[in-house]
């Protein structure tokens, strides 16, 4: 059984901020120096994939690609829990996902989802 790990909040929150206060869209140079002021290490084999601070031996963070420029990006605010540990995991990872969304409902408000757009 591998060991279950979380970011601390503020860490979770400033890798949001760093990439949705970022002045989209980005250029490459933009893109890699964010990832790199958040200290992520890049792959020696692809420059659009990083090892966060939760990563062991494998790359946990990316940045896509849309019509060749960046398009996004994925980092994880938890290790993976092994199969079987949602008990012990789900409440972690619950009162990790409230603290973030707390935040970030008082800063930019309740998120509204529209139907049928």
């Amino acid at each position: 059984m591998s060991i279950f790990r979380t970011l601390p909040p503020a860490r979770c929150l400033e890798l949001i901020h760093a990439w949705t206060d970022a002045p989209w869209p980005l250029t490459w140079d933009q893109a890699f120096a964010i990832a790199h002021a958040l200290g992520w290490k890049q792959d020696p084999d692809d420059k659009c994939f990083y090892f966060s601070e939760l990563a062991d031996d494998e790359v946990d963070c990316g940045i896509g690609r849309l019509k060749g420029e960046p398009g996004g990006v994925e980092f994880p605010l938890t290790t993976l829990a092994d199969r079987g540990c949602e008990a012990e995991t789900g409440p972690q990872t619950r009162a990790l996902f409230a603290q973030i969304n707390e935040v970030l409902e008082a800063e930019y408000g309740t998120p509204v989802t529209e139907v049928g757009s």
